[in-house]
């Protein structure tokens, strides 16, 4: 297949600079904020940043390309830098909690300052004693730019050139921007205006009204939600019958989306393995095959989420490690002609363009992919000699093991977007090494680029495999590859300034946490215990190597037996139901039905045509909602702050 590379044109313009910095100065501070108040920092930015340009691009008489659409999108939500975990970590080092399990004075210069560093005093962040902790945080971040670049050139030769895997959430998110820039029918226009509606009423009573009342009639936030997110909570009523199960019903209509997009049959295998893990394999455990070591694991009145942290903690972690890492590379394996291509891009300086049927790695295979990977193998081995030496000495493995891990990390979860929009996350590897090697305090807090850990995580540099969701994206709206890397570093450094500023100006507000963030004061006290938990070693068992074996042979089973018996089981598909909680497969579940009904309703080729349409719509109307509940909640926070 012969691609026309005029076609593709560069997404990177003015208009897009224009919104792209709207969106940075605008979300960045109430990302952080919101971080503080709530514990979660997502704003929907990208849906209403695009929303806002779009139109006032129409109303100006300013036609916005799809190029531009799709870089609006992808980067309005995708640079919200947040510096805020400095802030944890200067809380950490100083906490009770720290110095109870008695690890406080063993924390490395490199994590954060010393307990005895008057920058806490000051609430500083330009303390020459940050310096080096934020130092860590940015080098790491700017180099994770290009070895994400150079993962996701490979994992798109791999699954997109190669294997053309459908990419279901990003064949929506594009059929949204062509909807909204190039192919503005009257009537796709009507589908997406009423989906929106949707999502606007749902977003409405879920994330605006309760703000609205807190505000307007002084209601508390807790009596005033209508719709309790993430879900209903239904395990304490069926404990007594199931005792371990999690059960529930998804409210993040998000959710429901879901079998609008994905095949049915892979619904169905995402729904069975969800509940033969999480409902039968957890009531199993409980009655008849306690975890060694864990038999009082579960007790009466555990609220879902509990639950299910507990018995991913207990029971299924191990397991889905091993299972999940399997995932990547069975089915290469099973397609060695593949294999073969790749092998011949490396050793070639050239792919011809006639051979193609995507746009080829900007720079040439080699460059653009190859090396960018083998510097992020670099870079994890220096940071592991360098940081912890002694610790490398003694279990000198651990230098092929993550970057082996990373590699077929990389494959799994891009294998899963691909095929389900779906990615798991196998960072417990990283904890699960630390434990088994008794790894001492300074370990734990060594930063492990294209990692994290219990008491490294939430930093810009925890995932460097890239993601082949905005490559398709950009594949099917034909933007120019090398605009994406070129709008990351152009405002990768502007987010991290901002980010920088507002952090320090939260900072010097109020302590963090205290009673002005009760977000971070809620929740900042609970993480730092779990972690504490298992630095301090005060827990056994957690993990078995033996269970992610027997993860890793049962991925290889069920693939010999789909190749040989021909019955489409995805492995890909198993391992998302892995990591999918009841709730949210009950609400895929649904989906599925009710797609399944609106194509006999109105039509399979009215379906087709706009079942993606009908999905966008409803994602974009959410996101605007929530976007204005964020709004809602920074008045009433600047409210209850005042003193009258």
């Amino acid at each position: 297949m012969r691609i026309n590379e005029e076609e593709y044109k560069s997404g990177l313009t003015r208009y897009s600079i224009l919104a792209i910095i709207y969106a940075i100065a605008i979300f960045v501070p109430s990302s952080i904020y919101l971080s503080l108040m709530l514990g979660s920092g997502s704003v929907g930015s990208s849906f209403f940043t695009l929303l806002l340009f779009v139109e006032l691009g129409r109303l100006a008489g300013i036609k916005i390309t799809k190029q531009e659409a799709a870089i609006i999108l992808m980067f309005a939500g995708g640079m919200e830098f947040n510096l805020m975990q400095l802030i944890y970590r200067s809380w950490f080092v100083k906490s009770d909690i720290a110095r109870m399990f008695g690890i406080s004075h063993k924390i490395p210069w490199w994590y954060a300052p010393s307990a005895y560093s008057n920058a806490y005093e000051m609430r500083s962040l330009l303390h020459p004693d940050f310096f080096a902790p934020m130092m860590i945080i940015v080098i790491l971040s700017f180099i994770g730019i290009f070895v994400s670049w150079g993962w996701s050139m490979l994992a798109k030769e791999i699954f997109i050139e190669e294997e053309n895997l459908p990419y279901p959430m990003a064949d929506m998110t594009a059929k949204l921007i062509l909807t909204m820039t190039e192919e503005r029918e009257d009537f796709s226009l009507k589908i997406l205006g009423v989906s929106a509606l949707v999502g606007l009423a749902y977003g409405f009573i879920t994330y605006v009204w309760p703000f609205f009342l807190t505000i307007t009639a002084g209601i508390p936030y807790e009596r005033a939600v209508v719709i309790p997110l993430p879900w209903f909570d239904l395990t304490r009523y069926f404990g007594i019958y199931l005792p371990g199960a999690v059960l529930g019903i998804a409210t993040d209509i998000s959710a429901y989306l879901i079998g609008f997009i994905l095949p049915f049959h892979y619904i169905l295998q995402i729904v069975i393995i969800s509940f033969l893990i999480f409902v039968v394999g957890n009531w199993l455990s409980v009655i008849l095959f306690p975890p060694y070591g864990y038999k009082d694991w579960w007790f009466p009145n555990l609220s879902a989420q509990s639950l299910a942290q507990r018995s991913v903690l207990y029971i299924w972690a191990s397991l889905t490690i091993g299972f999940s890492l399997s995932v990547g590379l069975i089915p290469l394996i099973s397609r060695p002609d593949v294999l073969k291509k790749l092998f011949k891009k490396i050793v070639s300086l050239h792919s011809k363009i006639e051979e193609r049927r995507t746009q080829p790695i900007p720079g040439g295979f080699l460059l653009g992919s190859i090396i960018p990977i083998l510097i992020g193998f670099v870079t994890q081995i220096f940071c592991l000699l360098y940081f912890v030496p002694e610790w490398v000495l003694s279990n000198p493995w651990v230098l092929v093991f993550f970057p082996s891990v990373m590699f077929l990390s990389a494959l799994a979860r891009h294998r899963m977007v691909g095929e389900t929009g779906i990615s798991v996350d196998v960072s417990n590897v990283t904890n699960m090494i630390y434990y088994l090697t008794d790894a001492p305090v300074p370990v734990w807090f060594t930063p492990l680029p294209g990692f994290s850990s219990i008491a490294l995580s939430g930093t810009p540099f925890d995932s460097w495999i890239g993601s082949t969701h905005e490559i398709k994206i950009a594949e099917i709206t034909k933007t120019k590859f090398s605009s994406l890397l070129r709008t990351t570093l152009i405002f990768a450094p502007i987010s991290i300034m901002l980010s920088l500023l507002f952090t320090q100006v939260f900072w010097s507000i109020a302590p963090i946490p205290s009673g002005r963030y009760p977000g971070a004061a809620i929740y900042w006290p609970i993480r730092a215990t779990y972690s504490c938990i298992w630095i301090a070693g005060r827990e056994t068992g957690f993990f078995n190597v033996n269970h992610v074996f027997v993860g890793a042979i049962a991925a290889l089973f069920i693939q010999s037996i789909s190749f040989l018996t021909k019955i489409p089981i995805s492995i890909a598909a198993l391992a998302s139901g892995m990591s999918t909680l009841p709730p949210y497969a009950i609400a895929y579940l649904i989906s599925g039905f009710l797609a399944s009904f609106l194509k006999r309703f109105l039509g399979t080729l009215f379906w087709e045509k706009y079942r993606r349409i009908i999905a966008a719509g409803v994602s974009l109307g959410l996101g605007v909602m929530i976007a204005v509940g964020v709004s809602l909640m920074l008045i009433d926070a600047s409210i209850s702050g005042l003193p009258w």
